[in-house]
């Protein structure tokens, strides 16, 4: 504690030398530091907050091997497994171990998702990617890759997914 002298020879007055608030500082000043830290804690709040857009574009960007050898698997289906057990049954029937590849380190999974218009089903094999935000998988003829279809949103869809395992989605 400090003790501050008045110069009319009053009593000394005890002023707290640390801490947030003093009992000499104004209110006003006390909210303005408030005030201060909520915005600082909002700004911090806004650096850690990732657009699923822009994580997107990221991811899209970050690949820099289109792969033909996964257009050359795409085929036009009619309908997509419902569960797991006729997952893999078709899975099997594509055998995406087995197709010859030059662009990914990771192995080729079977993929029946949508054409990246969101028009058409088809069955291919393809790296598999996270698909994030309730999108349905989308396989990008131009790009040559799976990523999230942003034109709807699946509300059926679990909110991060792998892209192989469409049948999550009960849509």
């Amino acid at each position: 504690m400090i003790l501050l002298n008045k110069p009319n020879n009053e009593s000394s007055i005890p002023l707290k030398s640390s801490g947030f608030l003093s009992s000499s500082q104004p209110i006003t000043l006390c909210v303005k530091r408030i005030f201060v830290l909520f915005l600082f804690s909002l700004f911090l709040l806004f650096l850690n907050t990732r657009d699923p857009v822009i994580e997107r574009n990221e991811r899209a960007l970050t690949r820099k091997n289109p792969c033909q050898e996964s257009l050359k698997t795409v085929r036009d289906v009619n309908s997509c497994p419902k569960d797991k057990s006729s997952w893999e049954e078709r899975a099997k029937l594509k055998n995406c171990g087995d197709v010859p590849r030059k662009c990914f380190t990771t192995d080729f999974v079977y993929h029946c998702i949508l054409d990246e218009y969101g028009r058409r089903l088809v069955e291919l094999c393809a790296e598999s990617v996270e698909v994030i935000g309730r999108r349905c998988a989308e396989f990008s003829s131009g790009g040559m890759f799976v990523q999230e279809h942003y034109e709807n949103t699946c509300k059926t869809c679990p909110y991060v997914y792998n892209s192989s395992h469409s049948y999550l989605c009960k849509k």
